[in-house]
């Protein structure tokens, strides 16, 4: 609640009614541990709007998009002496729109007093019009770099409030997500063709990582079958009420999401949020992540139900991107 959004000094604030154009901007923060205690590990609540990357000392923690979904990564990357956080956030639109970055950061210490430090996105931030070579490493000179500008506190504004990865995840959709199908038709919304339609989604976690758990909600119009690494997980057949459901899983370099699913006449469309959580372990029994995946055009389609279509190791290469049919909250609105 006390992060502030924030971007370069290259646009108007949002709270003032501005817009930023559409590229990339570099933010910094240093920070050293407290004296005489060293860290235990670091969480890391975030967003951005459109997307952001995210390093610690050099190394990448995590690279997403989707707001208005917040994003949670544990770490115990920091030293004992002078660390760095630092971020690419990117306004992904062709023109000018708003945009901002969010952060919340918590170091907690080894110590049986449980003592921590927060650092929250606001002006002691600098920020770059650019991106500079190396400027997330820790020895570059940030030093010309202007401060930050505070665009509005959290809450208020253009953004609102963020869906916040929570354990046990309870869903209910957001205007980051979509109603997708394929592109048989100008508008799957009000019209599109009869029959089932299979699609995929290929999702790899932070590096170093493994998937442990998902949570998902999900709805179709007018039926779907949902499948994850080759197994089915569930089905439903009215698209005014949505299923959700909470799954262990087993340890994966990647997680295969397919879906088949079904038009009986007139609007078509299927929407999911997804929440994964990963972990290190055994490497890193400290670090895990929880992230997101929503419906959109990450998604693939086919116009044929192939058989082994929900597979792992399924070859899906030909197949085409997914078509917003509509997104969310427009159009048809399952009960959640």
């Amino acid at each position: 609640n006390n992060s502030t959004w924030i971007w370069a000094n290259d646009s108007v604030p949002v709270s003032g009614g501005g817009e930023t154009p559409p590229r990339g901007r570099t933010f910094r923060i240093h920070f050293t541990p407290r004296a005489g205690k060293t860290p235990h590990f670091t969480d890391i609540l975030m967003t951005a709007d459109d997307s952001f990357t995210f390093y610690v000392n050099d190394e990448q923690v995590g690279t997403r998009a989707y707001y208005p979904l917040a994003y949670a990564f544990r770490m115990p990357l920091l030293r004992t002496g002078p660390n760095v956080f630092a971020v690419t956030a990117t306004s992904g639109s062709t023109s000018s729109t708003p945009a901002g970055l969010l952060i919340a950061i918590q170091i907690t210490y080894n110590d049986s007093d449980g003592t921590r430090d927060i650092i929250v996105s606001d002006t002691t931030w600098r920020a770059f019009t650019s991106m500079p070579d190396g400027y997330q490493n820790l020895t570059f000179d940030d030093s010309s770099w202007p401060a930050a500008i505070g665009e509005s506190p959290y809450g208020a504004s253009a953004w609102g409030p963020v869906t916040i990865p929570t354990n046990p995840q309870t869903f209910v959709y957001t205007n980051a997500t979509n109603w997708i199908w394929m592109n048989e038709t100008a508008n799957a919304s009000v019209n599109a063709p009869v029959g089932s339609r299979p699609f995929r989604l290929t999702w790899t976690p932070p590096a170093g990582q493994t998937a442990r758990s998902v949570t998902a909600i999900i709805s179709s119009d007018d039926e779907y079958m949902f499948f994850i690494n080759g197994n089915m997980i569930a089905g439903g057949y009215n698209f005014g009420l949505s299923q959700q459901f909470s799954i262990s899983l087993a340890p994966a370099a990647k997680v295969v999401f397919a879906v088949n699913a079904t038009n009986y006449a007139g609007p078509a469309g299927f929407i999911a949020e997804i929440q994964i959580t990963t972990t290190g372990a055994p490497v890193c029994t400290e670090c895990s992540s929880s992230l997101f995946v929503i419906t959109d055009a990450n998604w693939k389609w086919t116009s044929i139900v192939s058989e082994g279509f929900e597979a792992p190791g399924f070859d899906d290469s030909s197949w085409s991107p997914a078509a917003v049919a509509v997104e969310y909250p427009v159009g048809f609105s399952p009960s959640q």
